[in-house]
């Protein structure tokens, strides 16, 4: 007995100092470290085993002549090491915990053999866990299985990470690292899990719902700065997401979360809750096809909820009728409570196959459906001046699948294939089919402009990682192809029309300011005309990495990524004679003019050089260095190109006067035929319908995918055996950022230069070539010149699971601007104030958050009781002012609002009022669970549990940046909320609730384990 506790003594004084390094792989890890004798000198060809009982799964390598060993392309999960010598006892450690992303190190002493054949040890905690190139936060089992969750959506745990933010957008994607949502990566194990075409997440259709069942989830790493060289395509962080697999145990579970509307509050605003009742339920299996040989794992997960969602107009509409096509005997007909539901179902398989102790095989496909009815589209889902016919109902369904074969050649080599194949299906039909009726001061009804709209996508992606370690290196290399598909692309807007008055008096009166109506040309049908025929977009991406260990300390990483983009082309030509391309002043060299533009350029010059270092020191190298600079690259939405081309359909602004009646025969609710038998040339002249000429969409010829320059350096400590603190500072300066495209800062470029102002601003009038074949309403280019930089201090603290409870918190400082970029359906509208001169703009961004505080726990309870909670803390988001004038005579206006900048004077001073010049309040949240476990022996419990949502009903009130938002164009200081604006309406007023809170609520469930 004396001898095993001497012995095991030893050990824990002179075993493993477990870190992590640069270089991790994606869904798998690595294991690596020295083997030394108790004179701490190495021990060469010793025999290293890596197993998991749990598996089977069982590697073995020798140490070489330095007595180093690695173990590269490991599952995450659970194992043991063996060491064998001749002369030694044999050392085995258990409970070695390697997870998503991790590169760990594990050095390991032995002893001289004597009475003991065969020491054991279990594993001491990792010096620093989770660690990766970039700043990272890794969520583990525990956290996805015990921290409360309103929407079972992984995902929402991803807001806990350092900079993560939510687009206050209705998609309610994830900002990471400082950079738009749009460009951000889900790799969900190891494959490309995101739509290229709307640059969102597979599944997610305009909502956020979840897509996989979170009992599948296994853990998650949040990567916001800097990731692996195997995955490419993205400048704004990776969510990198492994499911679980079976084992030789079986094991599962099954659970029901209940929350009603009583069991919530009313918001801040005094509104009830838009839920009457939601149902979560769902469970999975766990087990062995053949031990040690095949597994299989299942789980399904099904919400659904419905409740009222309530229309209220602005104005009283007792009495007001509406004839044919409406019969409507009374607007307010309209009013009151109408069902709204959403149905979410996720089914996900997993199979696994150790053919040989050298070949894996695994195989998962999850299915994903949201049939949602009621979707106001981004304009509130509890009271709303909306009508439910100008609502929508959608059905996104769609399966992802992954084939994965791994294969160990002799010690040294490791490859792997993988195969993705996913196809999604978006189906979105209207609640109404009569014209839309938008009303100012009243609200809106009739049919939503964008619908219907339908999109069939597909993804094949095919990859090769291949290994190679000798001597100090561990080298890898290989590449992917990403092929994306997307078909029968419907987008028609405005198909039934749409009219507007200022007032409810103007509309008793027959009085619209403003008329639009889609329509096919050359004698289409116009749901045909504007649906695209298939089209691509693919990307080819290589990359080789070398990490050497230079010595048993020093740790440098260095390699590269090249990758090339084929973007799809449009699919008419683009009208017009000539247009602006290029950026800067007028000249050959800056801004100039040429034919329209016809295709979208690819992109062949994406070369991505990384290097990075880690230096351990200390005892038992308790504390790492780090640094990491590389270049990253990413891919386009071609949401944001003029794919249909510009000659198969059009859309008629008419804003009727006595000089242009464009009105349809009659006025309101007529409409003009919905297909023209002209061509887009015939347009101009046309007279039957006073449409004018076409508007010019195109992209500049210079145009590239976003690139940024990610310069990381940071400090990483263990404080004692379970606590882990952390500094790191990032610089992020991105280039070829996007100006202009769909749905987001439209980039007018219809002018020309007639003077500068004192600001050196352009002050403009309209440009009319000799031979005018281009829109009274403006041009309109995608363009990547704007630029942006962001700096971002982060410090953490961790505590690993241990002695009943973990926990982690981290706090973010951080500063965003650029000039004239934003996401696609953000916070903003507005374009350049000066279409030549776009770092006239630069300053503080919609993605500028100054403060962030994060912060979780989970504590276990003597008698079965645990804790667990979250808070989540943040300095408002930055909003928009819009001037409310065409303060330099361009008629250049973006979708609602003025690009131009209001003038502030103050102290006898002027200048410019920046486009973000305040924040919204701040925001504060607190989710809280309570569980109580009942155990019956080893393998059974019960749980019962209640969580409780936004614990402090903290009001977290927002104010929609595109409305409300408008200033005069003349102002003695900067505006304030409350300030009465030109058009009779209070500036910045927040009555909406941020996106990403709730009022006080409570749930219940239960949950069975085995």
């Amino acid at each position: 007995m004396n001898m095993r506790i001497a012995n095991l003594a030893c050990v824990l004084v002179a075993f493993c100092a477990a870190t992590t390094v640069l270089g991790q792989t994606l869904e798998r890890g690595e294991i690596s470290g020295t083997v030394y004798d108790p004179n701490h000198a190495v021990v060469p060809r010793a025999e290293v085993t890596l197993s998991s009982p749990s598996t089977g799964f069982e590697r073995t390598v020798p140490s070489d002549d330095s007595g180093s060993y690695v173990f590269t392309q490991v599952p995450a999960g659970e194992y043991q090491i063996t060491v064998t010598a001749g002369g030694f006892a044999a050392t085995r450690v258990t409970s070695v915990e390697l997870h998503v992303g991790d590169s760990l190190t594990m050095d390991i002493t032995l002893t001289i053999q004597g009475q003991t054949q065969t020491v054991e040890v279990t594993a001491e905690p990792e010096v620093l866990a989770g660690a990766a190139e970039g700043v990272s936060q890794l969520i583990s089992a525990e956290s996805v299985a015990n921290l409360p969750l309103s929407g079972r959506d992984y995902r929402d745990l991803a807001q806990l990470s350092p900079s993560a933010e939510v687009v206050p957008g209705l998609r309610g994607g994830i900002r990471l690292g400082g950079q738009q949502s749009d460009y951000t990566g889900l790799v969900i194990d190891g494959g490309d899990t995101t739509n290229n075409f709307f640059g969102e997440f597979f599944g997610s259709l305009e909502t956020k719902n979840f897509t996989i069942p979170l009992d599948a989830v296994q853990e998650f790493q949040v990567v916001t700065n800097g990731f692996a060289p195997e995955f490419g395509r993205s400048t704004g962080g990776l969510l990198n997401v492994i499911t679980k697999s079976g084992a030789n145990q079986v094991h599962g579970s099954a659970h029901y979360y209940y929350r009603g509307k009583d069991l919530t509050s009313n918001d801040a605003l005094g509104f009830a809750p838009n839920i009457d009742r939601q149902q979560q339920f769902g469970g999975a299996l766990g087990f062995p096809l053949v031990r040690d040989k095949q597994f299989l794992f299942l789980a399904v997960d099904r919400q659904a909820q419905h409740g009222p969602l309530i229309t209220k107009f602005g104005q009283d509409v007792h009495g007001v009728s509406v004839g044919p096509p409406y019969n409507i005997g009374d607007l307010s007909q309209l009013e009151g409570p109408h069902q709204q539901h959403q149905n979410l179902f996720s089914g996900l398989v997993h199979y696994d196959y150790q053919i040989t102790p050298a070949e894996h095989f695994s195989a998962r496909s999850f299915f994903t459906r949201n049939d949602t009815d009621g979707f106001t589209g981004g304009n509130g889902q509890n009271e709303t001046a909306h009508a439910f016919d100008d609502t929508e109902h959608f059905d996104n369904q769609g399966v992802n699948t992954v084939f994965t074969l791994n294969s160990i050649f002799g010690a040294s080599k490791v490859n792997e294939v993988k195969l993705l194949i996913s196809a999604e299906k978006r189906s979105r039909h209207p609640n109404g089919d009569t014209p839309a009726v938008f009303i100012g001061d009243t609200g809106v009804f009739g049919q939503e402009f964008f619908l219907p709209s339908n999109n069939d996508n597909a993804k094949l992606q095919a990859q090769d990682n291949f290994n190679y370690v000798f001597g100090k290196h561990d080298i890898k290399f290989g590449g992917d192809v990403d092929t994306f598909r997307d078909s029968k692309d419907i987008f028609v807007g405005w198909s039934r029309g749409e009219y507007f008055f200022n007032t409810l008096a103007d509309f008793k009166n027959n009085n619209p300011f403003e008329f639009v109506q889609g329509f096919a040309l050359n004698d289409q049908d116009i749901f045909k005309a504007n649906t695209l025929d298939p089209n691509y977009q693919t990307g080819l991406g290589l990359y080789w990495q070398d990490k050497w260990q230079a010595s048993p300390r020093l740790t440098v990483t260095y390699g590269a990524r090249f990758d090339q983009t084929w973007n799809p082309q449009p699919q008419s030509g683009i009208p017009g004679q000539e247009v602006y391309v290029g950026v800067g002043p007028i000249g050959p060299h800056g801004s100039h003019l040429v034919k329209p533009p016809q295709g979208v350029p690819n992109d062949h010059e994406q070369i991505g050089p990384r290097i990075g270092m880690a230096y351990s020191f200390g005892s038992n190298r308790s504390t790492v260095l780090r640094a990491a600079w590389g270049l990253y690259y990413a891919q386009t939405p071609p949401i944001f190109f003029p794919t249909l081309g510009g000659s198969k359909a059009g859309t008629l602004f008419c804003f009727p006067n006595p000089t242009f009646p464009c009105l349809p025969p009659n006025g309101f609710p007529n409409l003009f035929p919905s297909s023209l038998p002209i061509s887009v040339d015939q347009l101009c002249s046309y007279t039957a319908v006073a449409i004018g000429c076409p508007s010019v969409i195109y992209v500049d010829p210079d145009f590239k995918n976003p690139r940024v320059s990610n310069l990381t350096a940071g400090v990483e400590h263990r404080l004692g055996n379970d606590w882990t603190l952390s500094a790191n500072y990032v610089y992020v300066h991105s280039s070829r950022l996007r100006t202009g495209g769909f749905s987001t800062t439209f980039w007018s470029r219809n002018v020309t230069v007639d003077h500068y102002d004192q600001f050196g601003r352009a002050i403009l009038v309209p440009f009319t070539p000799v031979d005018p074949t281009i829109s009274f309403f403006g041009n309109y280019e995608t363009a990547s010149f704007s630029h942006g930089n962001y700096h971002e201090a982060v410090i953490g603290i961790q505590r690993r699971l241990a002695k009943r409870y973990q926990f982690f918190a981290n706090y973010t400082l951080a500063s965003n601007k650029d000039n004239a970029s934003s996401e696609r359906d953000t916070d903003t509208f507005f374009g350049p104030q000066d279409p030549f001169r776009l770092g006239l703009d630069y300053g503080r961004n919609a993605l500028d958050v100054r403060n962030q505080f994060k912060a979780a726990g989970v504590v276990d309870l003597p008698s079965g009781f645990a804790l667990s909670g979250l808070v989540t803390a943040h300095t408002g988001y930055a909003y928009p002012a819009y001037d409310a004038v065409d303060a330099n005579n361009d008629a250049v206006i973006n979708q609602f609002a003025n690009n131009d900048r209001p003038i502030v004077t103050e102290n006898g001073k002027s200048f410019l009022l920046p486009r973000y010049p305040a924040r919204q309040p701040g925001f504060f949240q607190t989710d809280f669970r309570v569980n109580k476990i009942f155990r019956f022996n080893e393998r059974y419990r019960v749980e019962l549990l209640a969580d409780f949502f936004n614990l402090f009903n903290t009001a977290n009130l927002f104010s929609n940046p595109d409305v409300n938002g408008y200033v005069a164009d003349q102002l003695t200081r900067f505006p304030k909320p409350g300030d009465v604006s030109p058009t009779g309406t209070f500036y910045r007023k927040f009555d909406q609730i941020a996106p990403g809170s709730t009022p006080f609520a409570v749930q219940f469930g239960a949950r069975f384990d085995f």
